[in-house]
């Protein structure tokens, strides 16, 4: 028995000698046998050194421990269990994930370089943040699951907020119900990924990525470390958020009364091909080309005349207008942008600006089709325990409250990064902005937003749903983005966007991210 596993089994047998005397006479044995205590131990400690042996690159040895622990678990009943499950974090499913990951890194080896001792560490480091609940949720006094927070009792969440949102629930703009913390770690293969090849990733001068192959780019984030911030804007770029998505939107804007002013139904795809943890994604002319994904975007109807960026031509009321995006590995690389309408039947490039208004919403360009990295200066302000709206256990998200741009599903207790973003544009409409993002799968849950001056400008919220409560989606093991929110308290209008459907990973045709397709669309 492993050293590091000695003190935490002698709180183990103490409990199960609790369980066992209370239970012992209602209770009936597992199909394989009556349950033992040994049973019990044997199914943790197995599992605790398989863990040792993955941390230390010992694939091997961990596939043995991690099916012994299996076996012992086939032994144990409901309340042995509960107990392994809430007072120490460990199920079945969590040795069945670990067991895959271990399978997978056994078929796919590499040559460890450097310092054992270091590597381990890093194996460590990566489990601890894919898995950051497998000891316990996050655990707050006066909030919890069921809690209710109100304007009456805001106070109790005065530790677990940002001022700027604390004073919409202090003001009754809108309540929070809170839910138990969601576990949801990323897929097997981006977690083996991420352990196989990420102590070689690094920042080059320019603070692009080397070393770079595939999984979260840098898992263990140091808050000493001056580059902290960009490293964790790596992470956020490159989240695992599936190969393959098609999403169906209807995008609505809201007056100060929740009464809407214009709106629109758009479709969106996506296709990712080089960085791939799902190797057989990556498309190697993309990769030759330096394209990491690409995305195409229809809008049916726009919804206001502008003017376009190109030919001088001008888009009217009620023309569907095309997109096509291409997205490079290198980030100094500016976004490849192509649009065309059916009705004018003219394609052409438009230079992607981020800081140009939206479709005339209250959301910029960059706050939809993202930004590159470069253009900002990134500080990684904390790592904290904060309340943010919860993996939605529904097929779609609800957003409401004053203005209806709040979103109204629980909320749940998670431990995130707060991450900052200074604009390196002198003209930029936005100073900073503060993202929190979740630190085991690295989705931003809302951002804040400030204007020129150091005032509060605009909140943004994302809802995500868990792929359980999504047939369609079961397997993707990567959040579901349902809706999202631009809150301007300037004008008190609200965006909202909600995806009526969505489709990850499956079957997509790459034709849809060619310049003749879009041409061809828009004849």
């Amino acid at each position: 028995m492993p050293v590091t596993s000695t003190v935490r089994l002698w709180s183990v047998l103490l409990a199960m000698m609790v369980v066992f005397g209370a239970c012992s006479s209602q209770q009936r044995p597992a199909p394989s046998g009556p349950v033992t205590l040994v049973d019990f131990l044997q199914a943790y400690n197995a599992y605790a050194t398989g863990q040792l042996y993955l941390k230390r690159g010992q694939h091997e040895e961990a596939l043995v421990e991690y099916k012994q622990s299996l076996q012992q678990f086939a032994r144990l009943d409901e309340a042995a269990r509960r107990l392994l499950r809430e007072q120490y974090g460990l199920t079945q499913e969590q040795v069945e994930r670990e067991l895959t990951i271990a399978q997978t890194l056994a078929q796919h080896t590499t040559t460890a370089q450097g310092n054992s001792t270091e590597l381990e560490r890093f194996r460590e480091q990566v489990l601890a943040g894919f898995y950051p609940y497998g000891h316990g949720t996050p655990v707050q006094e006066e909030v919890g699951p069921g809690t209710q927070i109100t304007h009456e009792n805001w106070q109790a969440a005065q530790n677990l907020l940002p001022q700027e949102i604390l004073q919409g629930i202090s003001n009754g703009h809108f309540v929070i119900q809170v839910q138990e913390t969601t576990d949801l770690p990323p897929g097997d293969e981006y977690v083996v990924a991420t352990m196989g090849s990420g102590e070689s990733v690094h920042l080059g001068a320019d603070e692009e990525l080397e070393g770079y192959i595939a999984g979260r780019p840098f898992p263990a984030l140091d808050m000493g470390d001056p580059q902290a911030g960009v490293k964790a804007a790596w992470n956020l770029l490159y989240r695992d958020t599936g190969d393959r998505l098609e999403q169906w939107s209807d995008t609505v804007v809201l007056d100060q009364n929740s009464s809407k002013t214009y709106g629109f139904s758009s479709y969106d795809a996506r296709a990712c091909g080089m960085y791939r943890a799902r190797q057989q994604y990556n498309l190697p002319e993309w990769g030759e080309n330096g394209i990491v994904c690409k995305e195409f975007s229809h809008i049916f109807a726009f919804p206001m005349s502008t003017q376009s960026a190109y030919h001088g031509s001008k888009s009217n009321p009620g023309e569907p207008l095309l997109t096509l995006r291409y997205r490079y590995a290198k980030d100094h690389r500016p976004i490849g942008q192509w649009q065309t309408s059916p009705v004018s039947r003219r394609t052409g490039v438009v230079a992607y600006n981020p800081e140009a208004s939206a479709l005339g919403s209250v959301a910029i360009h960059e706050d939809i089709a993202g930004t590159q990295l470069s253009a900002h200066d990134w500080h990684l302000i904390a790592g904290t325990v904060t309340l943010v709206p919860g993996f939605v256990r529904n097929s779609q998200a609800l957003f409401g409250g004053t203005g209806g741009g709040y979103p109204l599903d629980p909320w749940e207790l998670r431990s995130v990064y707060v991450l900052e973003r200074v604009p390196r544009s002198p003209h930029h409409p936005y100073s900073r902005q503060r993202l929190y993002v979740d630190q085991q799968t690295f989705v931003p849950f809302y951002m804040i937003t400030f204007d020129e001056e150091g005032a509060h400008w605009r909140t943004t919220f994302l809802s995500y749903g868990h792929p359980e409560f999504h047939p369609e989606n079961r397997e993707a093991g990567v959040p579901i983005l349902l809706g999202q929110s631009w809150i301007d308290h300037r004008t008190h209008y609200a965006t909202v966007t909600l995806v009526n459907k969505a489709l990850y990973n499956q079957p997509l045709s790459l034709d849809l991210f060619t310049l003749s397709s879009l041409m061809q669309r828009g004849k």
